[in-house]
């Protein structure tokens, strides 16, 4: 019999605790092996020009020609299953141990044996789960070769091996300060994010400014959003002039989402496009075109990032959120419980916001920013309706979650923002202004932040100038929900604008209970009694139970500053027949 030897690479990987999760889970545990086996294994061995030459249970053995192609699978795969794990709780994670040998083997039809195998699978029960353990022979031949640094782990006797082998862990980029460790420091909260240049397309050199100023203001732009961690710009610039795949640029930067665009100047227009893409798939989350006059460069750049932003912070919340998987069997953190709110608040879903900012300060009572979003949900829950409880137990609420939200300190827009709106709502008006001016001041290009000066604005007194910002974050936002928008319908109200209301309501596409109320009193101001006795009936055939609706009354009407415009809300529901 004729013994075929060659020199080969040999990848040995096993499942850490599979008898526990067998254990816990037969079936399931085995068909996600065999979904792993066959949806990232087998592709990523095959495109690295490897091949699998045997499994047995819980491992898998896997050879190929050269140490390096042997190496960047094993830590690709450890990468992608990592990602995949994330939407798992810790106990029922399958993760692998992977050890990388070279030397020779004995080809044996299709498999594949000796010492060279049999080092690699006693590497691989040195590794820790999710970590890749090579011998020196694999470490002489890779080192430089590999974007990985290598930590020595000396000298290791291995059963049934008669000489004790030298062991190294791979250390990829992402966890040991090379290139793709940019953002390392970035916290697992926050969305990961690079703004490549933007592209000068307009046939000139000379504009190329123009394009790097977007570029820039955009990355400061990001950087002041507490849940976006942004690659810096001597990063990111790098990628000037540079064709690059947008997988290997968030490899590189370790980000999940790239920015990219062009600018093009004509006469005394320009046009800017931008888009947002995921750098796992390489799929398009958002895209949007930005035509303006140049009158003035620096008006124009903050202007579009402006709008930019405007439209990629609810985009990245909404996929942040979601990204997260099926959420029955996600171990949720309290910031993913925050994020889920916010999102619930967008679409309009109040019940839901204060179910998940509940659930996040349970896990976390520190958790400043998700007792702020109390404080406003129960300043507003007379309006919303979700809860039945009295005015007097929501005021009380309000301010306990006031203070709650105070005790750590606040130094991010978010809480500066729901905190002004529940003073505002109040009617502490100084207080109201001071956290939304820093939420501003944190944040210039926050949009929901300005919708919230401009309603507060409105029922400061200055009509006219809060519908015309609450006007102008709606016209950057037309996919904000019906929550957003109705900001808009109480500015009306109190420009004595009633057609304006009604329309405004007509407008949305599931009104909250308080817009029906407004709809009533702003149909009884026109003299249109027959239709506010409808909208009536049909508040009252919605009406939640136990909703308050003098309570209604009275926080419209502590929240405005003026005398007549407090009144001006008490005459509209009586002369709805609301109140007495």
């Amino acid at each position: 019999m004729t013994v075929t030897r060659r020199l080969a690479a040999i990848l040995a990987a096993d499942v850490a605790g599979y008898s526990r999760l067998m254990a816990a889970d037969e079936a399931g545990t085995l068909a996600r092996f065999k979904l792993m086996r066959s949806d990232h294994f087998e592709p990523a061995i095959r495109a690295h020009g490897g091949r699998l030459v045997g499994e047995a249970g819980d491992s898998l053995l896997a050879e190929f020609a050269s140490a390096s192609a042997a190496v960047t699978c094993a830590v690709e795969v450890q990468q992608k299953l990592a990602a995949l794990n994330a939407a798992w709780p810790e106990d029922r994670r399958m993760m692998f141990r992977m050890g990388v040998n070279l030397g020779e083997i004995i080809a044996d039809g299709a498999t594949i044996h000796g010492d060279g195998v049999n080092v690699a699978a006693r590497l691989e029960k040195l590794a820790e789960p999710g970590s890749v353990i090579v011998a020196r022979a694999v470490h002489d031949q890779v080192k430089g070769k590999v974007p990985h640094r290598f930590e020595d782990l000396g000298d290791k006797t291995l059963h049934n091996i008669a000489e004790p082998v030298r062991a190294f862990r791979v250390v990829p980029p992402s966890v040991s300060g090379g290139a793709a460790d940019k953002r390392a420091d970035a916290r697992d909260d926050q969305v990961t994010i690079a703004v490549l240049p933007f592209t000068n397309m307009s046939g000139g050199p000379e504009q190329d400014s123009f394009a790097d100023g977007i570029t820039e203001d955009l990355i400061t732009a990001l950087s002041k959003v507490h849940q976006f961690s942004v690659a810096a710009r001597n990063s990111t610039f790098v990628y000037k002039g540079r064709s690059a795949k947008v997988r290997d640029v968030g490899r590189e930067l370790g980000v999940r989402y790239i920015v990219e665009g062009s600018t093009r100047k004509g006469g005394d227009r320009v046009r800017v496009t931008a888009q947002l893409i995921d750098t796992e798939s390489g799929s398009h989350v958002w895209a949007d075109r930005f035509d303006c006059d140049l009158v003035e460069v620096f008006s124009v750049q903050d202007e579009i990032v402006t709008a930019i932003t405007a439209r990629l912070f609810p985009k990245l919340v909404d996929v942040a959120a979601r990204r997260r998987g099926d959420l029955a069997v996600v171990a949720l953190t309290a910031y993913d419980h925050y994020l889920l709110g916010r999102e619930a608040l967008h679409r309009g879903a109040q019940a839901e916001y204060l179910e998940h900012l509940l659930k996040a300060v349970e896990i976390d009572v520190r958790f400043g920013v998700a007792h702020a979003g109390l404080a406003f949900i129960y300043g507003f829950e007379t309006l919303v309706g979700v809860t039945g409880k009295s005015l007097d137990e929501l005021d009380s609420l309000t301010r306990k979650h006031i203070d709650l939200a105070l005790a750590p300190g606040v130094s991010d827009p978010e809480t500066h923002n729901d905190l002004g709106l529940a003073f505002g709502g109040l009617g502490e008006f100084e207080k109201a202004r001071y956290h939304l001016e820093r939420a501003r001041a944190l944040n210039p290009h926050r949009q929901s932040t300005i919708l919230s000066l401009g309603w507060h604005t409105a029922h400061m007194g200055h009509h006219a100038k809060g519908l015309a910002m609450i006007k102008s974050v709606l016209a950057l936002n037309p996919e904000y929900g019906d929550a957003m928008r109705v900001t808009l319908i109480d500015a009306h109200y109190l420009l004595r604008d009633y057609v304006a209301v009604i329309n405004d309501v007509t407008d949305l596409d599931n009104p909250i209970m308080h817009t029906r109320l407004v709809l009533a009193a702003a149909l009884a101001q026109l003299g249109r009694h027959e239709e506010a006795k409808r909208a009536v009936a049909d508040f009252e055939a919605r009406r939640p139970l136990g909703y308050d609706v003098p309570g209604v009354a009275r926080v419209y009407a502590r929240m405005s500053r003026l005398p007549e415009d407090k009144e001006h809300w008490l005459e509209g529901f009586r002369k709805a027949g609301l109140i007495p």
